[in-house]
């Protein structure tokens, strides 16, 4: 459907937004196809205002882009991000200053300016996509005229609820992505620097450790709002944080979270329900990663500068052994029988035994492992963030391919049904989408800074 009007040179005042970062609303404006297979057409998006309740017209595009039909078809893109007063908005309208098809110039709408009617009433502290939806298929009449099918408003996520959570550090807001549609569709602001994520047992509840702030917001899931906020008092530069739920009550909002705190070498122990701090318990040096082990009532940390793995009692809260790995361990991972830890500094994997706490055997990654998983019928993946890839293996360690990524691959979750794994570049604003059996990179999405945690959740 085209929803677009002219607009006259002649309009109400236009003002430059603030985004000095203080805490305002946040607008996020994305734009992705309709049409699997469009024709090619290209337009040069010059301005992009929203206009507020008073008529004011504040510009948040922050130079000309090139938008290409072809370009979309690969995935969603990322067009501005603007901290606005909380407050009523009515109407966004683009500047278009050129459009061809085929090399053709096209005719242009009137002046090139469309508006779009919207309203939108939000409130301090709120982040909200704003999703552009474009049909190229019914974007040209006659073959000279460029009429652009435009569908603009706020995006929702579809009712599938599969959805991946990613903690924007930079940016101090979560992206949430929906996996049945690959496209960003929600973000929730948060406190300063999130980094660690993790879900509740059952998915109900999202954590998130805000490292600078010293605070844990709590999110509802099924409405992707904060509901609640924790304040730490203890450990100095927290960046991680796992979940053990309560065994003997599994209803969300009980059980204890563990947080490992990279400059005081301890972890924090708070209960959940009372938000109390439980314990501190003390570690190796600069610990790095954590994991949780339900069945066996454990809890892994590695810690990089004493390269040791410490394996804490959930039951006690102590440490109950200190295994010996290699130089740096930067991550975790855990399977039914293994610990994996990922060796940055020696460029190799430590197989270390859940039953006795020893290092069963070695694989050597040829790049520095930071962080992995084991999934698709136990293949290793891996990321190498000073190799900027992601490395494949085989279930015995052989490598595959290494694919390169730019900007620091981090963390990562894989989506076993559907084929994918989703990957956060830490030096940039992406997250990579890569297809396991073809070992390749499908998507990249735009998010915010700096993405660090992210977890899928499965309803």
């Amino acid at each position: 459907m085209l929803l677009f009007l002219a607009l006259s040179c002649t309009g109400p005042r236009q003002n430059k937004i603030d985004l000095r970062p203080h805490f305002k609303a946040r607008f996020l404006f994305y734009m992705h196809a309709t049409s699997p297979a469009p024709p090619d057409i290209r337009f040069t998006l010059h301005s992009l205002d929203i206009q507020d309740d008073d008529g004011t017209w504040m510009a948040v595009l922050g130079s000309p882009m090139e938008i290409s039909s072809k370009s979309l078809v690969k995935g969603q893109i990322f067009l501005a991000e603007a901290l606005l007063d909380a407050r009523k908005y009515k109407a966004v309208r683009f500047k278009i200053t050129k459009a061809t098809t085929r090399g053709i110039d096209l005719v242009l709408p009137s002046d090139g300016e469309l508006i779009f009617p919207m309203g939108i009433a939000i409130e301090k502290g709120e982040s909200i996509i704003i999703s552009i939806a474009w049909d190229p298929d019914e974007s040209v009449e006659k073959g000279v005229f460029f009429k652009p099918s435009l569908v603009v408003g706020p995006e929702s996520p579809s009712p599938s609820r599969l959805l991946i959570y990613v903690a924007n550090s930079g940016s101090n807001y979560i992206s949430v992505i929906d996996r049945s549609l690959e496209r960003v569709v929600d973000a929730i602001t948060v406190d300063d620097a999130p980094k660690g994520i993790v879900l509740s047992h059952g998915g109900e509840r999202l954590y998130v450790l805000n490292t600078i702030s010293g605070t844990i917001s709590v999110i509802d899931t099924s409405q992707n709002r904060v509901f609640e906020k924790i304040q730490l008092v203890s450990g100095i530069e927290p960046v991680e944080i796992a979940v053990y739920p309560d065994l003997d009550n599994d209803a969300p909002g009980y059980g204890k979270i563990y947080i490992i705190n990279r400059g005081s070498n301890d972890v924090t122990v708070i209960d959940i329900s009372t938000k109390r701090l439980l314990k501190t318990i003390p570690v190796g040096l600069r610990p790095s990663s954590i994991a949780i082990d339900i069945d066996r009532r454990a809890v892994y940390v590695a810690n990089e500068i004493s390269n040791t793995l410490s394996i804490i009692s959930t039951t006690t809260d102590s440490v109950i052994k200190t295994v010996v790995v290699e130089d740096r361990p930067a991550g975790i991972f855990t399977d039914t029988d293994n610990v994996y830890v990922f060796n940055e500094g020696s460029n190799r994997i430590s197989v270390v035994s859940k039953a006795t706490y020893k290092v069963l055997r070695t694989i050597n990654t040829g790049y520095g492992p930071k962080r992995g998983i084991v999934a698709f019928n136990t293949r290793l993946f891996v990321t190498s963030a000073s190799g900027n890839a992601l490395i494949f293996l085989t279930h015995s360690g052989a490598i595959t391919r290494k694919v390169p990524m730019e900007g620091f691959p981090l963390n990562l979750v894989a989506d076993e049904e559907r084929f994918r794994i989703y990957i956060t570049a830490y030096n940039s604003n992406k997250v990579y989408i890569v297809e396991p059996n073809a070992e390749k990179i499908l998507k990249v999405l735009y998010v915010g800074k700096n993405p660090y945690g992210i977890v899928a959740l499965e309803r």
